[in-house]
């Protein structure tokens, strides 16, 4: 009569073959892993770029509002500061949100407002203005240069919402939470593994004793 031969399932080689049949499972789950995490890491840096990119557009339109702001309440106002703030204002649409446009609509009102009382100042004997008359627009002129003053500082709190470099920052990176997530999963998997050796060590021992018997 022959003896069955059972190989010890605590074997060397019988292990190594158990997982060298788990090894293309392994590879595929480290390399998607990788592949996973180097295609975050791109997105990232992508997004950073456009972000950078954004925030230098941002601060060429604030340059632009505060330079604006500081001409008009000097008085000295140069084709130039127009044509600049003119060009800013309308990339703010595109820029920031409805806040940003809606204030340099504001600016334009007051700055054309106290270019017309500066105009009729320096035509006030054509025009035949009473003294009165005069000191009442240079009254008005001034709260309009003192506005401008006050606007080329406390602006600045208008676009801080929008300069802010901690709001790129406020979830855990991409790629943390994905490392965490595959760990889940490889420890899921052993887990699962380790069952079914369990149970096919079972499976055997059950079987030799039924034929030693």
């Amino acid at each position: 009569m022959h003896q069955l031969y059972f190989e010890d399932p605590w074997s060397m080689a019988w292990l190594w073959s158990e997982f060298v049949r788990a090894g293309p499972a392994i590879v595929a789950l480290v390399v998607g892993f990788a592949a996973a995490v180097i295609a975050v890491q791109q997105y990232r840096v992508a997004k950073a770029k456009l972000q950078l990119d954004l925030f230098e557009e941002r601060y060429k339109v604030f340059e632009v509002v505060h330079a604006f702001c500081n001409a008009h309440a000097k008085g000295v106002v140069e084709s130039s500061v127009w044509d600049s703030f003119v060009e800013a204002r309308r990339k703010s649409f595109f820029l920031f949100g409805q806040d940003i446009p809606d204030f340099c609509n504001e600016l334009v009102r007051k700055a054309v407002d106290l270019e017309d009382h500066r105009d009729q100042v320096a035509s006030a004997t054509s025009r035949g203005l009473q003294p009165e008359e005069v000191s009442a627009l240079q009254y008005q002129i001034e709260d309009m240069e003192s506005f401008f003053r006050t606007q080329a500082y406390a602006g600045r709190a208008v676009f801080q919402r929008y300069m802010n470099f901690s709001a790129w920052h406020g979830r855990r990176p991409l790629p943390v939470r994905l490392m965490k997530f595959a760990g889940s999963v490889l420890r899921r998997w052993i887990a699962v593994q380790r069952l079914k050796l369990r149970l096919a060590l079972k499976k055997r021992a059950e079987l030799r004793n039924s034929i030693e018997l």
